[in-house]
C-alpha cells in the first residue's frame, strides 16, 4: 500500500458521529461494555491506518467514497479531501444502504 507523506487530519461529519453513537448505544443495550469498547478500538485502528495509507479500502458504489468493513456488522465510509480524512458515516451492515 502506498503511504502518504504525513497522516491526514481526521474530520468526523455530524452524520458520522450520529451513526457511530447509535451503533455504540445499540451494542451497549444488547451486549456488554466489552463489545462496545472492542468496536471502538477497531474503528479507531482503521482510522489510524487509513490516515497513513489513504486508499487501503476499496471505493464504494458512490464516486470518490471508500468503504471499509470494520466488523461483519459495521462499515466505515470515508472520503479523502486534500489533507483530510473525512469520516462520512458508520454503517450497520445489516441494514440496506446506498454505499
Amino acid at each position: 500500500m502506498q503511504s502518504g507523506n504525513t497522516p491526514l487530519e481526521v474530520i468526523w461529519t455530524n452524520k458520522a458521529l450520529d451513526s457511530y453513537e447509535r451503533i455504540i448505544v445499540y451494542i451497549l443495550d444488547k451486549f456488554t461494555v466489552k463489545e462496545a469498547e472492542a468496536l471502538q478500538i477497531k474503528i479507531n485502528t482503521f482510522i489510524d491506518n487509513i490516515s497513513n495509507f489513504r486508499h487501503i479500502c476499496p471505493l464504494s458504489k458512490k464516486k470518490n467514497i471508500h468503504k471499509c468493513v470494520v466488523h461483519k456488522n459495521t462499515s466505515l465510509i470515508y472520503a479523502i479531501r486534500k489533507n483530510e480524512l473525512r469520516i462520512i458515516m458508520v454503517l450497520d451492515n445489516r441494514k440496506k444502504n446506498s454505499y
